[in-house]
């Protein structure tokens, strides 16, 4: 910043990181404090909004580990919190930093067919059962698996992501390190393991479909995350959003 010569008196340097606003007033050299005391305004409406986007960026920075697909979109990124905010809104504490495991977080959007897909059993196994026949598969069409586990630590949670893939000419191989056994129920694709009872893990089975010919890419069905998972709900209500307001100085009129 170039030197100015207020009536005597020289200022130099950056002085907004000191706090500082400097302006002209009728000809004369002004400083004031860059910082306002108003309080900043936090009505009820606001904070539920921040709070819906507080968790779907959460949510989006361990998903993104996975590489969730959107077909249409230009940013999976945007598309993603677009499709989270639909989500219940969860009430946590200006401290608190990690997403929670839910039913319907999205993990892709696409125009194949959706896999209808839910928890159950087969065999008098946990399972994953859905209602895509396995003869729907084409030869190069991939099951892409998404895994969310939600950790439980001292004070805190934490939510993992993992994801696993076959062709349809591995589906029966299986992959022993996620416990889960791909097998056919009924005519139709189903995932059988003791680890799918777990009440703090999440799934999803993604159709996905290379392009034919000069096409790149690939296309998807649109899923999102199955679950037992209930921890979320406690966040949920009037205590906690009352009891989450507080850490940020209350809720305004």
């Amino acid at each position: 910043m170039a030197k100015e010569n207020t009536s005597g008196l020289y200022i130099k340097g950056r002085l907004k990181k000191s706090g500082l606003t400097v302006y002209q007033r009728n000809g004369k050299m002004v400083a004031r404090s860059a910082h306002s005391d108003e309080k900043r305004s936090n009505t009820r409406k606001q904070f539920v909004a921040r709070q819906r986007m507080k968790h779907s960026m959460q949510l989006w920075s361990v998903m993104r580990r996975c590489n969730p697909c959107f077909d249409d979109s230009n940013s999976n990124y945007l598309r993603f919190v677009s499709l989270a905010s639909q989500l219940p809104v969860v009430y946590t504490d200006r401290l608190w930093a990690s997403p929670f495991l839910m039913p319907g977080i999205p993990v892709s959007e696409g125009s194949l067919p959706a896999v209808e897909q839910q928890l159950g059993e087969a065999g008098g196994r946990a399972a994953l059962l859905t209602r895509t026949p396995f003869s729907a598969m084409m030869r190069g069409d991939e099951m892409v698996l998404y895994t969310l586990v939600q950790r439980t630590y001292v004070n805190q949670l934490g939510l993992e992501a993992n994801m696993a893939r076959w062709t349809v000419d591995e589906w029966k191989a299986g992959i022993e390190h996620l416990g889960v056994v791909p097998t056919v129920v009924d005519g139709c694709m189903a995932l059988t393991g003791d680890v799918l009872a777990d009440d703090q893990r999440g799934w999803a089975l993604v159709h996905v479909r290379p392009e034919r010919g000069d096409r790149q890419g690939s296309r998807h069905s649109t899923q999102s995350i199955v679950t037992r998972c209930t921890i979320y709900q406690q966040y949920t209500t009037e205590e906690a959003l009352q009891n989450a307001a507080l850490s940020y100085g209350g809720l305004t009129d």
